[in-house]
């Protein structure tokens, strides 16, 4: 499994580490992101560590103040999974994401091979690029008052007016 990742933490005087927290692990072939974990560092937990130990030992589903989903999905070889929090796809249109994977996978195509990240030779692509390239263009999404976002749109249908990006941590996984 070859994944690549790039957090960009929003302006936080207070919270400089931000509020997003992810895992990739490898053995058991799952990947993870997460919201809002950095206000659990007030009652003095590392929010990477308990989300890995969280995952690795399996949900609690149990505890009313999870909000926990787990999905498994089945891949095929060639396959990508992009994998990300709000601060994404707040500030990305699925067809925006896809627009960066098919600009990828048709910029030197024949040249490929070279530019892959630790592939195994079943059409990996360089997942680290890929994260970056989505989370940049989300970020700066974010910062543009006029372009119309996910985020805008769903504000729109719950009767608020409101244009432009959503400035947020994000988080991207490229697998």
């Amino acid at each position: 499994m070859v994944c690549g990742k790039l957090y960009i933490a929003k302006e936080n005087s207070e919270r400089r580490e931000g509020e997003d927290a992810h895992f990739i692990c490898m053995e058991k072939q799952t990947i993870g992101v997460a919201d809002g974990v950095g206000s659990w560092a007030k009652y003095g937990i590392d929010a990477h560590v308990q989300l890995y130990v969280s995952v690795g030992n399996g949900i609690n589903n149990d505890n009313p103040d999870s909000a926990w989903e787990k999905k498994d999905i089945q891949t095929v070889p060639g396959d990508i999974i992009v994998l990300g929090t709000d601060g994404l796809l707040g500030n990305m249109f699925p067809s925006e994401i896809e627009e960066v994977l098919v600009a990828n996978s048709t910029s030197n195509s024949k040249d490929r091979e070279s530019d892959r990240s630790g592939g195994d030779g079943d059409g990996d692509f360089d997942c680290d690029a890929l994260a970056s390239s989505i989370a940049n263009l989300a970020l700066y999404n974010s910062f543009d008052k006029y372009n119309p976002s996910p985020f805008s749109e769903n504000a729109k249908k719950a009767g608020f007016e409101y244009v432009g990006g959503k400035i947020d941590d994000i988080t991207v996984i490229v697998r």
